[in-house]
């Protein structure tokens, strides 16, 4: 049995670990943590047991609005939100990351920010996205 090295580590400085971790290694399977956990003298099981809190914790966070029915949303802004999220995510995880955002601000993804530029959308995308929704 690997000898547990993670109490050396504070939590926030591990987590960041795993963090840094999967942005790092993109398409990480079962058997790449198997190893990373063995390169810690951790078990596999130690090491999930520690990626899946913070899972939970990070969804617990994004997905806050997750249950939200769609209808509350302002249809230009949610699809014009999920196809700005797809940029980087997959669908369930945009559409999640969208509906976090404009929980916050209804507006999200079309209003100027601080500095009074428009952040994330151009008026011809936001154009387009009303076509969609009045189909």
């Amino acid at each position: 049995m690997y000898k547990l090295v993670k109490a050396s580590v504070p939590d926030d400085a591990f987590q960041d670990m795993i963090i840094e971790y999967f942005l790092r290694n993109k398409g990480v399977e079962d058997e790449d943590i198997h190893q990373w956990a063995a390169s810690m003298r951790m078990t596999p099981d130690q090491l999930e047991e520690h990626i899946f809190k913070l899972l939970a914790d990070l969804l617990s966070v994004v997905g806050e609005a997750y249950d939200t029915p769609d209808a509350a949303f302002d249809r230009v802004q949610l699809i014009q939100g999920i196809e700005e999220e797809s940029k980087n995510f997959k669908a369930p995880m945009a559409k999640m990351i969208a509906k976090f955002y404009l929980n916050k601000n209804p507006q999200y993804y079309t209003a100027p920010n601080a500095a009074g530029n428009m952040p994330y959308v151009s008026v011809a995308n936001v154009k387009e996205n009303t076509k969609k929704v009045k189909k």
